[in-house]
């Protein structure tokens, strides 16, 4: 079995545009090799993108560079 990597998904989820909608949309933004620089990006994002009401986070996951 391959070795697996902890990387930090960061992630934008926008409020859908209908009223009585509460599903959220997930995108993945990108994939970074450590939780400071997750947590660095997800604020400057956070920060930069305020007034458009998408909000960003970040998930610790596992990535396996040569598969399963």
């Amino acid at each position: 079995m391959s070795e697996a990597e902890r990387v930090f998904v960061v992630f934008r989820f926008d409020s859908e545009l209908e009223p009585n909608d509460d599903a959220l949309r997930f995108t993945v933004v990108e994939v970074l090799p450590d939780q400071q620089s997750a947590i660095r990006e997800t604020d400057r994002l956070n920060l930069l993108n305020e007034q458009k009401g998408q909000r960003y986070g970040f998930q610790s996951a596992r990535w396996y560079p040569q598969g399963r």
